[in-house]
């Protein structure tokens, strides 16, 4: 039979990868995995497991896990702050998961991701899951650079619990992705540019995140992480970003013009 961490595990799977605790209550309920509609304290072992295999948490149980690629029992990680009731698939464990954010992101908000290409023949695009799978790869570059911010703040735990996912957290339009800290306790506002493809492949930035490259020079960062789905990469700029880069238009807004 399987274990409680087993089924969330399997419940996280079927969610997309990421969820809130009553996304997985209802998913429980609606299935009565583990006779879940009969016990009291159902919600209690969902949480209870959670955070006893996750290393964001005071409560987490160091010791071998028999999950592939993930040895060190470290199942979930927090999306967001610690107390905001929304978990995630530890990276390790999502390589092989077809994501699907619609169920999950009830709450709280969706990036926009709008791609334009030029073609002179005809030809069908499903830009709607396009855009979900740009969302998807977006989201999980955020969660492995929360994760690693907090790898580089080992040993200050007060700073690591202090790592935030504000593109969820808060929304979208503060010109970046995820709040962290040097080890002095200094702010980096990290804006995260993801792709399934290698370190040469282009991306997309807004004038709003463009603007705010220049006016917080000092504080951002951009995380390009390559890879995802296989061994991902990272490369970080720090201030600026016209110095690293060169940038080309690729929409226009248009406006009537006057009689």
């Amino acid at each position: 039979m399987a274990t409680w961490t087993e089924e969330i595990v399997s419940a996280f799977q079927e969610l997309g990868g990421i969820s809130r605790y009553k996304e997985l209550y209802s998913y429980f309920s609606s299935k009565n995995i583990k006779d879940y509609n009969a016990k009291k304290d159902g919600a209690a072992q969902i949480r209870g497991a959670i955070e006893s295999h996750s290393r964001a948490s005071e409560v987490f149980q160091k010791k071998s896990s028999n999950y592939k690629n993930n040895p060190s029992n470290d199942l979930f990680t927090p999306i967001g702050n610690l107390g905001d009731g929304f978990w995630g698939l530890n990276t390790s464990l999502t390589s092989d998961i077809k994501l699907d954010l619609t169920s999950v992101f009830s709450e709280g908000s969706q990036k926009k991701i709008y791609t334009t290409k030029y073609e002179r023949t005809p030809t069908k695009h499903d830009y709607d899951q396009q855009s979900k799978s740009n969302k998807i790869t977006g989201l999980k570059g955020e969660r492995y650079v929360v994760e690693y911010e907090k790898s580089q703040l080992q040993g200050n735990k007060k700073l690591q619990s202090k790592v935030e996912q504000v593109s969820v957290t808060q929304g979208d339009g503060l010109g970046y992705d995820i709040l962290s800290f040097n080890p002095d306790g200094s702010e980096k506002h990290i804006e995260v540019k993801t792709t399934t493809d290698s370190e040469n492949i282009p991306f997309y930035i807004s004038q709003n995140e463009r603007q705010y490259a220049k006016e917080d020079n000092s504080s951002y960062w951009l995380y390009r992480v390559y890879d995802i789905n296989k061994e991902a990469k990272l490369e970080k700029y720090h201030g600026n970003l016209e110095q690293y880069f060169s940038f080309e238009p690729t929409n226009y807004l248009a406006l009537k013009k006057e009689n």
